[in-house]
């Protein structure tokens, strides 16, 4: 899981990449949030607790992040306060937050999966009061994804994003899938072992998926040309991305320091994006030169993010949900 969280956040960074072809960006775009909401779903704890329990663990480990992260975007707001004064500034601020978080346009882009992951850790705790055995689960999940085709094929208008609730319906699939998984992990595991043609044939789906479906992303509700080549694609990404995996057996502490500080990744590498590689393209865009300046730069930014997350580990835990690596 380490590794793919790290590849996984390594494709969110090459991504974000400005001016990437359509044909890159089609690519990562057609799984690694799907990837992300499975491999969440697939970590989610099988013990059982109670409600209590579960909003103080969520607001731990989501809802306090979300909002450091996007407050911290205050300190952009220096000459403002200059200008204006202290109180107006942080009044405009909030009043700004508040209203581009309902409208589903966060200062900080990317914790629109933290709000989103909110909502769908809600949604399977209400789901497991309900059933929590794997078949109900799996029928669950087949009329959840049915319904969602049908809305999408009787061309409906898109579902409202508001709070980024829109992203949620549509991502939960993905999430469920992965605490199906986990469910079934050891008699996956085994048949891919004895099956190893399976490892080509969900490739062969994967490739399908993505050039009939073509863009889709899960924060603006785009769901490409059919919603169930979206839903195939991401899984078959995601299963691809597990099982290369597991040729890497040998434990990297710093991998897993990346892996613990996916939230960190998730709201600080735009900022190191823009103040490195997407201000500074030394290379013609779209050449051969630029792709490789892109996939080494991405690199770099990964291992700059390695001393930011222990400094939060450290001293600033509350961002990483009160988590301490070492």
């Amino acid at each position: 899981m380490d590794y793919s969280k790290t590849i996984g956040m390594y494709l969110v960074v090459l991504g974000h990449v400005k001016d990437n072809t359509l044909l890159l960006k089609g690519i990562i775009y057609s799984f690694h949030m799907p990837f992300f909401s499975e491999i969440s779903g697939f970590l989610k704890n099988l013990r059982r607790g109670g409600g209590g329990k579960f909003c103080v663990s969520l607001v731990k480990q989501l809802v306090i992040p979300f909002f450091i992260f996007n407050g911290l975007t205050l300190l952009t707001k220096i000459k403002d306060i200059q200008t204006n004064g202290l109180i107006v500034t942080v009044y405009d601020f909030l009043k700004d937050f508040f209203e581009s978080t309902f409208l589903g346009d966060l200062p900080v882009g990317p914790t629109w999966f933290i709000l989103s992951l909110i909502w769908m850790k809600i949604i399977m705790f209400l789901l497991l009061k309900i059933r929590e055995d794997f078949l109900s689960l799996l029928i669950i999940e087949i009329i959840w994804i049915t319904a969602l085709t049908l809305y999408y094929t009787l061309d409906f208008p898109q579902i409202p994003n508001y709070f980024h609730l829109g992203s949620s319906l549509l991502g939960f699939p993905f999430y469920l899938a992965g605490f199906l998984l986990k469910l079934k992990y050891k008699e996956t595991v085994a048949w891919i072992k004895r099956k190893r043609w399976t490892i080509g044939l969900i490739f062969v789906f994967y490739i399908i998926g993505f050039l009939f479906n073509g863009f889709a992303s899960l924060e603006g509700c785009k769901v490409g040309n059919y919603i169930l080549l979206m839903y195939l694609t991401g899984l078959c990404g995601t299963l691809l991305t597990i099982v290369s995996t597991h040729l890497l057996k040998r434990p990297n502490k710093w991998v897993y320091v990346l892996s613990c500080g996916m939230i960190v990744i998730l709201c600080t590498h735009g900022f190191i994006l823009n103040m490195t590689i997407n201000k500074f393209p030394i290379f013609e865009l779209y050449s051969w030169a630029w792709y490789i300046y892109a996939v080494i730069s991405c690199i770099i930014i990964m291992i700059i993010e390695i001393p930011i997350i222990l400094f939060c580990s450290r001293y600033f835990k509350w961002a990483m949900g009160g988590r301490k690596i070492f």
